[in-house]
């Protein structure tokens, strides 16, 4: 079985934005339930893991997921 995910939600600079100050980006530093990381998911089989779009954060986490494979789509 193949399992999907999704590791961060937000755009290539997180939210919140550095300096912005939208309701957004405001809730998200008063309540750090509403952060999102930069945009990346894990795919999972019973043995691979694959992180597709490595997020600036990744180093916080990637040993904990075992990954096997990066797949960077695209460069920021």
């Amino acid at each position: 079985m193949i399992t999907v995910v999704m590791i961060g939600t937000g755009g290539s600079e997180g939210i919140p934005v550095p300096g912005c100050a939208c309701p957004v980006c405001s809730e998200a530093r008063q309540y750090r339930f509403l952060r999102r990381s930069t945009a990346s998911l894990l795919i999972t089989n019973y043995s691979t893991n694959i992180l597709v779009d490595m997020s600036l954060e990744a180093s916080n986490y990637v040993e904990e997921l075992y990954v096997d494979a990066i797949l960077v789509t695209h460069w920021h």
